[in-house]
């Protein structure tokens, strides 16, 4: 099985994930993004929100999970 390296957002609030409605995909999705070999973690997640959701992440609020 191909692996695939995928920095993605999530956000709990009250026991439910946000997402994003697109009419353009599956109608659901977490916003996030293959990271480019240039690009730490975290730029990658501090890129990926500010374009699919406008939203600014403070770099010292990152918490890494791994699966």
């Amino acid at each position: 099985m191909k692996e695939i390296d995928k920095i993605v957002f999530i956000y709990l609030n009250n026991g439910k994930i946000l997402s994003i409605l697109s009419k353009e995909k599956n109608p659901y999705y977490i916003p996030g993004e293959k990271r480019e070999r240039t690009e730490t973690d975290e730029e990658t997640l501090i890129g990926e929100c500010m374009e699919e959701l406008t939203i600014d992440i403070l770099k010292d609020t990152i918490k890494c999970l791994s699966f």
